[in-house]
């Protein structure tokens, strides 16, 4: 969010709120960061700051899904997600990140056949992005093989799975614990396919 220059004294707010949010989010402690995503959103959308608007609200509906309160969640991630597209077009990497988020959103409800189509998009859009951080892209691809393998489609999952990993243990210290989440995803999927010995390997690493 950047706001530099900005001509309205409430709009320079918005960078401080952001940060207060993020810093209280980062701790866990949700409820607190709360009031700045909303105070910073309420800014953004009096000013017609549609494309940052819909930034902070996929950054609040992913708050809300760790706060439980899924409804809220899913209606931010609507509003998020049609504010993006509205102000940077369909293929911008912002509105990836958002179908993604709101895909990850769905699928942790186990509603997969809504979640799927968001996920795939936030893939293919991160993927055609020249400078896209690429575990960016791992984690959505890791997503996605979570909801081919919850929907029997283990095969097409260890795939992906793989090609996660490799990016992660490339990119990420040893002991990172989205290593060792991805480790586990694969040994699990492993196991489903009868390929023990591997899954054992796997599994060992993850802990």
């Amino acid at each position: 969010i950047h706001t530099k220059g900005a001509s309205t004294p409430t709009l320079e707010l918005v960078e401080p709120l952001n940060n207060l949010a993020r810093a209280e989010r980062a701790l866990g402690n949700y409820t607190a960061a709360e009031p700045h995503y909303k105070r910073a959103i309420s800014i953004l959308e009096s000013q017609g700051r549609n494309a940052n608007a819909g930034i902070l609200n996929d950054n609040l509906a992913v708050l809300y899904g760790h706060m439980g309160r899924y409804d809220e969640a899913e209606q931010l991630h609507k509003h998020a997600l049609q504010l993006l597209e509205g102000a940077l077009g369909l293929e911008h990497r912002s509105v990836g990140q958002a179908a993604a988020n709101f895909g990850a959103h769905l699928q942790g409800r186990d509603r997969f056949d809504e979640a799927e189509p968001l996920l795939r998009r936030g893939l293919a859009i991160a993927e055609a992005q020249q400078r896209q951080d690429p575990v960016h892209i791992a984690t959505i691809a890791d997503n996605l093989a979570g909801l081919l393998r919850r929907t029997s489609r283990a095969r097409e999952a260890k795939e992906s799975l793989r090609w996660a990993l490799s990016v992660f243990e490339k990119a990420l210290p040893a002991d990172h614990p989205t290593l060792a989440t991805a480790r586990n995803n694969l040994g699990r999927l492993l196991l489903d396919l009868g390929e023990h010995a591997e899954a054992e390997v796997q599994l060992r690493r993850a802990l």
